[in-house]
């Protein structure tokens, strides 16, 4: 794969003789608008504006796919993906341009570059407020830095099956029980986490009940195969974990946006020793 490093490293000619003249000296790669082609430069020189001495094609004309919209050319992770789906056949490169009309270029997309982390987080309601304040901060260039492809991981809690089943929170718009509303009598089973329990040891000593942990320490509804990201309660029990040997970072059920770009920072420089 060839994708440069930053677009100041892409020069732009609309003239062939362009190709023979001088570019600015971080130059490494010329895009030439008027034939369609795409060189990788050699140059010589001192100063600002160095001698072309060497031009080496990457793509001509039937092989690349010039992308009409405008795009954010420093989200690498995103236009790796986005490239890895246009090309095919003939075509092995895309052209992007930048909002503010800079241009870049994947040549060979590999998708195998991207480190890959798995968003764990329980449905309804929907959408998922862990997958969703993550792809927003991803829109935002918060981890432009990173190559990184976030996989969403959702248990739906309204699937688990069981009689008498209290639901932790009236805000997911599954059917009543709902701890955080409704009186709660009988034998029942609670879907929660050690919090749920002892709400229920505390308001209910006299209700039998068991337990269907949703929490990311011992749920055996969560079952990270790869780096992820997941919420819990207990502000004490979040930070750098391991599930089952994988690595992971557990931020707080109401973590803020800085706490999530933590998270995704520490997981991607490996750093979550524990």
């Amino acid at each position: 794969m060839i994708f440069p490093e930053d677009p100041k490293y892409v020069g732009v000619c609309d003239k062939n003789e362009n190709r023979s003249g001088m570019v600015y000296n971080l130059t490494k790669y010329l895009v030439d608008l008027a034939t369609n082609t795409i060189y990788e430069v050699s140059t010589e020189g001192s100063g600002i504006m160095r001698n072309i001495v060497g031009l080496k094609v990457i793509a001509v004309a039937d092989e690349i796919f010039e992308y009409e919209q405008p795009v954010d050319i420093h989200n690498r992770s995103e236009l790796i993906e986005l490239s890895s789906m246009l090309c095919g056949g003939d075509i092995t490169t895309v052209l992007f341009r930048g909002f503010d009309e800079h241009i870049t270029f994947v040549h060979k997309p590999d998708p195998s570059v991207l480190t890959e982390i798995e968003i764990w987080d329980v449905v309804p309601p929907y959408p998922s407020i862990l997958v969703h304040m993550i792809g927003k901060l991803k829109e935002a260039g918060a981890f432009n830095e990173f190559l990184v492809r976030f996989l969403p991981r959702l248990v739906n809690i309204g699937e688990i099956e069981g009689k008498n089943l209290v639901f932790p929170c009236s805000c997911s718009g599954l059917p009543s029980p709902h701890l955080d509303r409704d009186s709660i009598k009988g034998e029942v089973k609670i879907i929660g986490c050690e919090i749920s329990k002892e709400v229920v040891e505390a308001m209910y000593p006299d209700v039998k009940h068991d337990l269907v942990s949703i929490c990311p320490h011992n749920s055996d509804y969560i079952s990270p195969t790869r780096p992820f990201i997941a919420r819990c309660c207990r502000k004490e029990r979040c930070g750098p974990t391991e599930v089952n040997g994988v690595p992971g970072y557990i931020v707080h059920w109401g973590a803020r946006q800085n706490e999530l770009i933590q998270a995704v920072h520490t997981l991607c420089k490996g750093t979550t020793d524990v």
